[in-house]
């Protein structure tokens, strides 16, 4: 009887004799116990909910390789250490010690590379600060704030880099602890999980890496066919505190260290969008269990009552309602309450991890995209700039840090929206539960469902910028104010074309002999 009606939930072990086992007790039956267990917690031997602590996981040995702790197929550095997972054991300890080597020789070289971003970006401040060129046109002498921020563009970028090395330095065991967290929660999801689900998504991922570099390499080439930088190599300037360097080298200079930048920050963002596209696909594997467990509550499914009406013809009771008994209800909401503490697990640490990370790469992004509309302000009344290949690159940049906006917060949105959607749904099994029940209530199934849903209304997937500002609002305030400083930019362009019409109009005007008012 288990076995036919628990057929759609393969998560749970088919035996009757589990129902009756005191060790199946994850909450007692008191309604003060609010704490769940974790999967891998469950006193259930033998059960498919077991998880064991391997680090095998795809999310685990994506991190590995992102993180570069380990130098072979071997699992070992920080990822083992701070899961409390062995060592591995070599037979030469040639090798131990090479592996050794290998990992603090890229840690050093990543300290390095940080670095020398720093330095590339106080060496770009202060050619920006010191060189004036930012004032070299009529416009930006009349608007300087807005010069200035179109000519931020290379500093934006390369501030977004050293916070994604610094992110990765800083956050380097939190980020194992994300994988490792979301590899359980994939296991304990790997029967409702679609096959292409995770194909689907990696794919995501790829187009749009695939497209950052096609744009970024498009977007030098249209940098370095500029007529100016050609010219360029003839001309002598300072650049920072280094004088005679040839101008067209310089602004070579400065795409080639955008377009590095934007290749190391790339990675580490597209690792949190692959975090929480996982998360997603967990998420729709446990709306595919509360679906399971709606068709067997629900009436239209099987939870039909008999012609003769709640009671049976001699009023003794009840009738025989056909479908879950209460047990097989209990025992089912007491796995959903399981895996629904587990996804809040896996978002919190990805919460805990990615938060601020989250916050700086919205705010540097917007503001990169700001300087870019402010240099089109630019370019739009300059002479100097008006050309077709200068506003084309520009352009290109305006894709590709709209594109990585989207990236940014296009998962965490989809995870909020589908969280909303499977709480409904959880509500509805409930409500439909009670509709059905001609009978009292156990107390444990009282207990359970009062948790469930307090869980529900505390407990929202909302992912919250560095834990102040919410990303669903933040994104409709960020929508706002661009389209707001659009407008204000449009309208200081028509501003000044204005005051620059006034002397023409005055030089073209028809003189004469002045008015002469005769005395009455």
């Amino acid at each position: 009887m288990m076995s036919s009606q628990l057929s759609d939930f393969p998560m749970m072990k088919r035996s009757s004799s589990k129902l009756h086992d005191p060790e199946f007790q994850p909450w007692g039956s008191s309604l003060d116990h609010q704490r769940d267990l974790m999967p891998h917690q469950l006193p259930i031997s033998g059960s498919s909910l077991e998880i064991t602590s391997s680090s095998s996981g795809p999310c685990s040995t994506l991190v590995r390789k992102f993180l570069g702790l380990t130098a072979g197929p071997n699992s070992d550095g920080i990822f083992n250490r701070h899961h409390g997972l062995e060592e591995p054991l070599s037979s030469n300890p040639f090798f131990s010690s090479c592996r050794t080597i290998s990992r603090n020789v890229r840690l050093v070289l990543l300290y390095c590379l940080s670095g020398l971003f720093f330095i590339l970006l106080t060496a770009d401040v202060v050619h920006l600060a010191c060189g004036g060129e930012y004032r070299e046109s009529p416009y930006g002498r009349d608007n300087p704030m807005i010069s200035v921020l179109g000519f931020c563009s290379s500093q934006i970028t390369l501030t977004m880099s050293f916070l994604a090395i610094a992110f990765v330095l800083r956050q380097a065991a939190n980020i194992a602890s994300c994988a490792h967290v979301l590899d359980q929660l994939l296991v304990t999801f790997r029967h409702r999980i679609a096959t292409g689900a995770m194909v689907m998504e990696k794919a995501y991922i790829v187009k749009y890496l695939a497209f950052f570099l096609v744009a970024g390499v498009v977007r030098f080439g249209c940098a370095t066919g500029e007529q100016d930088v050609v010219d360029g190599f003839f001309n002598a300037t300072t650049y920072a505190w280094i004088p005679a360097l040839p101008t067209g080298g310089v602004k070579l200079y400065n795409e080639a260290c955008v377009l590095a930048a934007m290749f190391m920050y790339l990675p580490a963002t597209a690792l949190f969008t692959y975090f929480c596209s996982v998360l997603v696909c967990c998420l729709q594997a446990f709306r595919a269990e509360n679906e399971a467990l709606l068709r067997a509550v629900d009436p239209d499914f099987g939870m039909e009552v008999d012609s003769c009406g709640d009671f049976n013809g001699n009023g003794q009771g009840p009738t025989k309602v056909k479908g879950m008994t209460t047990e097989e209800f209990v025992v089912r909401l007491k796995i959903l309450r399981i895996h629904h503490e587990a996804i809040n697990d896996a978002y919190d640490q990805l919460q805990n991890t990615f938060g601020l990370k989250l916050l700086l790469d919205i705010v540097m992004n917007v503001f990169a995209m700001l300087s870019v509309i402010a240099w089109f302000s630019m370019w739009s009344v300059n002479s100097e700039l008006a050309n077709t290949v200068t506003g084309a690159w520009n352009g290109i940049s305006v894709v590709i840090y709209g594109a990585t906006l989207w990236l940014v917060c296009n998962r965490p949105l989809l995870l909020q929206s589908k969280h909303s959607r499977m709480v409904d749904e959880i509500e509805r099994v409930l409500y439909r539960r009670q509709m059905v029940k001609h009978m009292r209530p156990s107390r444990e199934e009282i207990c359970i469902t009062f948790a469930l849903r307090q869980r529900l209304k505390t407990k929202i997937l909302s992912f919250s910028a560095g834990g102040v500002l919410d990303i669903h609002g933040m994104a409709v305030s960020l929508v706002a104010g661009l389209a707001g400083f659009i407008a204000f930019i449009m309208e200081r362009i028509e501003d000044f074309k204005s005051h620059l019409e006034v002397p023409a109009v005055a030089t073209t005007a028809p003189t004469g002999p002045p008015n002469v008012t005769c005395p009455h």
